[in-house]
């Protein structure tokens, strides 16, 4: 077997293969407790959550969860959504770095406002449509 040879999943087995070297392993059900541990820590927040932050299926977050999958490339994404926690420790676990970044926090922050402000566009457009439609007559829609 080449050094280099393709990951390989067996299901259920909760250990995949690391690409660079055939006797080093990451187990897959260790990583996902530590994405959930992640989660909950992250003031209780629920899967659905995480896949919207993620672009992922509640499905996909329920697999990585269980050790079905390992979330390769999501990890900086992971970062970036529970700050103190490392690639290193979803993979390895250990401790946590000790302080979130200031700058990360603030651009976390900016994000989910950003996303809670097209939230809440969303919103008054159905609101609009449902007024129109309980009325009889059609809204003019916003250009945008």
């Amino acid at each position: 077997m080449s050094h280099f040879a393709a990951m390989t999943f067996v299901a259920g087995s909760g250990r995949i293969p690391y690409r660079a070297s055939p006797m080093h392993a990451f187990d897959a059900g260790a990583i996902g407790a530590r994405v959930a541990q992640a989660r909950k820590e992250a003031g209780a927040m629920t899967q659905p959550q995480l896949a919207d932050l993620l672009d992922l299926s509640l499905r996909q977050v329920q697999n990585i969860e269980a050790g079905i999958t390992v979330p390769y490339k999501h990890f900086s994404r992971l970062e970036e959504i529970f700050p103190g926690r490392t690639m290193g420790w979803f993979l390895y676990g250990g401790e946590a770095t000790s302080e979130p970044d200031e700058a990360l926090l603030a651009d976390r922050l900016e994000h989910l406002e950003a996303r809670l402000g097209r939230v809440e566009e969303l919103a008054r457009s159905i609101l609009g449509e449902i007024r129109s439609v309980k009325s009889g007559r059609p809204e003019p829609k916003a250009n945008g």
